[in-house]
């Protein structure tokens, strides 16, 4: 995979990650796709004002907020394979008693130890082998709302590790030989996409080099006699069992097996 694919990728899973832990937390959120060129912060989330978490500054609702907060991030970094690191807090905290206390209703360990940095008022920090710290993600406050941010390329450079990169699996390949079976593939294919199933042609009849090649569960090689008979040849690619399907049926019969 080369290096552009792969920041590709590892980008959208780290995006994925975050979309689908704010949408279970109920947060609003922004993802910055210009990394491609610069690098720039890719996300900033904050909780929706609402009737139970409207943020309000210096009362016992913020810290809530807050503690809610922090633990959505403390789970996105565990999703990221991340087990050693550290919520850490600054001095800017002023109501260090109640944050804690929500903190330990949520089973979030942190270290009670203010930091003089003023730049947050939380951060998790991640733990490489030495023993070294590197900030993961950060987070403030405002009059209006909570929030935390982070760079992609720190996330990429201390999870790289244990990002999950998922394999491509496709529903069917379409396998052809001569032009008139080619012709026949692109309706096919086409009719397959439109559908929404996930569909790949390749010209080729070998069953080796499509296994070698694609991760699917069946496959179409189209043949100049089907064509002719209104048929479709469905094949399970690791069975190599064929069941011939007319084509007007193929897509509810498809639905049925899929």
């Amino acid at each position: 995979m080369n290096d552009i694919l792969k920041k590709g990728r590892s980008f959208d899973y780290v995006k994925r990650v975050f979309a689908s832990f704010a949408e279970i937390y109920n947060y609003d959120y922004v993802l910055d796709s210009s990394f491609l060129e610069s690098d720039k912060i890719f996300f900033e989330g904050f909780k929706k004002d609402n009737h139970y978490y409207h943020y309000q500054t210096q009362n016992e609702n913020s810290m809530l907020s807050l503690a809610d907060m922090i633990s959505m991030a403390v789970r996105i970094v565990e999703a990221f394979g991340v087990h050693h690191y550290e919520v850490i807090f600054s001095s800017k905290l002023e109501d260090a008693k109640s944050l804690f206390y929500y903190l330990d209703c949520l089973d979030i360990s942190y270290n009670e130890n203010l930091s003089d940095d003023s730049d947050w008022l939380f951060a998790i920090f991640v733990l490489d082998e030495s023993g070294k710290k590197h900030r993961l993600l950060w987070g403030d406050v405002t009059s209006n709302f909570c929030f935390f941010e982070g760079f992609y390329e720190d996330v990429i450079l201390h999870c790289d590790d244990t990002l999950k990169f998922e394999d491509k699996v496709l529903d069917i390949v379409v396998m052809w030989d001569t032009d008139s079976e080619l012709e026949y593939a692109l309706y096919l294919v086409q009719e397959l996409r439109l559908n929404g199933f996930k569909t790949e042609m390749i010209h080729e009849k070998d069953l080796d080099v499509v296994r070698k090649k694609y991760a699917t569960k069946y496959v179409i090689p189209i043949h100049e006699e089907d064509i002719l008979n209104d048929e479709v040849c469905l094949m399970d690619l690791y069975t190599e069992e064929e069941n011939k399907v007319k084509e007007m049926d193929l897509i509810q019969h498809l639905d049925i097996n899929f």
